[in-house]
C-alpha cells in the first residue's frame, strides 16, 4: 500500500506539472503510438488541451524499477542504474495497445543481463493525465 500511495502522490505532482492534456482516456488514447526513449524518459508527441500536439516526456526513473532483472512500476525506483538499451515494444499482447510496452536488459542479482519488459498499459499510475514537459 505504500509503494502505491507514493506513487499516485508523485503523479499528480507530474500532473500538475504538465501542460499536455490526456483527456479521459489516459496517455495511450491522447499520445501519439512511436514514442521511444531517451536515456530515462519515455518521449511522445501528445495533444494539447487545445487540440494541438506537443513534445512531452516522462521521467521513467521516478515510476519504473528494476528487481532481480524485472521491470517493475514502483515510485522514484531508479531502473537506469542497472538496465539500459530500453526501447518500445510493438506486439499486441492480451487485447493492449500497440506500443505499449517497456523493454530494456537489466543486470539481475547474479550479474548477469536479461531481457525484460513491462506492459505499460496495465500500470496506469506510471501515466498522469498529463505528462511533465
Amino acid at each position: 500500500m505504500k509503494f502505491s500511495t507514493a506513487l499516485t502522490a508523485g503523479v499528480m505532482l507530474l500532473t500538475e506539472l504538465g501542460g499536455v492534456s490526456a483527456e479521459g482516456g489516459g496517455f495511450f488514447q491522447s499520445c501519439k503510438g512511436d514514442w521511444y526513449m531517451e536515456n530515462q524518459y519515455m518521449i511522445a508527441e501528445c495533444r494539447t488541451k487545445s487540440g494541438g500536439w506537443r513534445r512531452s516526456r516522462q521521467d521513467m526513473n521516478k515510476c519504473v524499477t528494476n528487481l532481480n532483472g524485472q521491470l517493475l512500476a514502483w515510485n522514484n525506483g531508479g531502473f537506469r542504474a542497472t538496465c539500459g538499451l530500453c526501447s518500445q515494444g510493438g506486439l499486441i499482447i492480451d487485447g493492449a495497445p500497440k506500443n505499449s510496452r517497456l523493454q530494456c536488459m537489466c543486470i539481475n542479482n547474479a550479474g548477469k543481463q536479461d531481457y525484460t519488459e513491462l506492459e505499460l498499459s496495465k500500470s496506469p499510475a506510471l501515466f498522469p493525465s498529463r505528462l511533465a514537459n
